[in-house]
């Protein structure tokens, strides 16, 4: 077990976030972890600066920090470090007792284009202060980055595999931003106390999940269906392009999995610090709507074509072929096997269209 260790998740209300909170306090409550996981009310409760944005704003209704604009986003990741440090004057004290999993970011690709100076300055800038707080404590940090970082031209060919020897050559604002912190942790903190992550095609539950396209085509299709309108979605991929959707609670198994071994020892020298998370199952974009289509079908009781709800632009699917293997993990955690169910991916885009119902 993690002895006497402290977590603190910066992003606790979206999709990989929240997930992650709930497995470690789950293992936590159910004694298989020994540690304490730092919640944000925690922080209010305890010190005397106030996070008051995470009130105001509102965020469990919205399930994201996606409605933030880039200074308000900022003065969250302030407000973190400042009561996190205070925090960790009080009832911490020690070098190597806390580990810090930073999930927040300003996500949503055309907000970023549209917004470039704020997705730096969130991205970028906020995760340099992150890290320099955890060089500042002696602290651990899991970083969430995105596979926007990599270079599409070197995978886009059907048999390249898609792992984390890929080039980097951003091609978006979202990505760059994500690299400058990349860049910083791995040129000014020590390689045994850091972890980059990079996600591919994780979807889940809405609300927290309200960026994937797997959610925002359910979501989209099933409000047109429910009021008999039919607005049009622009989608921004190619159809007959591979991408491998992975189902949150089993991402979310993996990474915890990573985090629980690596940081297990704080005097354990890492191999690897770069980890891509991925299933191994790609599938043509087509294959996913038409699970789509299949469920709305069945919850309606009529044959549902969603494609006259959906505008494709295959053109602009800077994402290309996502064949994508988690070599480093698989190096590191030699026994683990992925869950079988998270190959199911009728059952757990079910699950998908499950929250949409209750909470549209």
């Amino acid at each position: 077990m993690i002895d006497g260790k402290f977590i603190f998740i910066t992003g606790e209300n979206g999709l990989i976030g929240s997930s992650i909170s709930r497995m470690i306090q789950s293992n936590i409550d159910n004694g298989k972890l020994f540690a304490k996981l730092i919640t944000i009310e925690e922080l209010n409760n305890n010190c005397s600066n106030k996070i008051e944005l995470y009130y105001n704003k509102n965020l469990k209704h919205n399930g994201s920090y996606s409605n933030l604009d880039y200074s308000e986003f900022n003065y969250l990741v302030d407000s973190n470090i400042c009561c996190l440090k205070e925090y960790y004057d009080k009832f911490i004290g020690i070098k190597n007792k806390l580990i810090v999993i930073h999930c927040g970011a300003y996500v949503n690709t055309d907000k970023c284009e549209f917004d470039p100076f704020g997705a730096v300055e969130s991205n970028a800038l906020g995760t340099i202060k992150i890290a320099n707080f955890c060089k500042l404590v002696g602290a651990k940090l899991v970083y969430f980055s995105t596979t926007a970082v990599n270079d599409p031209n070197s995978y886009m060919n059907s048999e390249y595999l898609f792992n984390e020897t890929t080039p980097i050559e951003p091609k978006t604002i979202y990505g760059l931003s994500k690299y400058i912190g990349e860049m910083y942790v791995e040129a000014t903190m020590s390689k045994n106390n850091y972890i980059i992550i990079k996600p591919v095609f994780v979807y889940g539950r809405y609300p927290e999940d309200n960026s994937s396209m797997i959610t925002k085509i359910m979501k989209h299709c099933y409000k047109n269906i429910l009021e008999d309108t039919n607005n049009l979605l622009d989608v921004y991929l190619d159809k007959d392009m591979m991408k491998d959707y992975f189902f949150i609670d089993y991402f979310t198994n993996m990474v915890y999995e990573l985090i629980y071994r690596l940081f297990l020892d704080y005097d354990k020298e890492l191999k690897f610090n770069q980890f891509v998370i991925t299933r191994s199952a790609p599938k043509k974009f087509s294959y996913y709507i038409d699970i789509i289509s299949s469920l709305l079908s069945k919850r309606f009781e009529k044959n549902v074509d969603i494609y006259k709800f959906l505008t494709l632009y295959p053109e602009k699917d800077y994402l290309a072929n996502h064949i994508a293997f988690s070599n480093n993990f698989f190096k590191t955690i030699i026994d683990y096997n992925i869950y079988k169910n998270a190959y199911d991916d009728e059952a757990c885009m079910f699950e998908t269209l499950k929250s949409i119902e209750v909470n549209i």
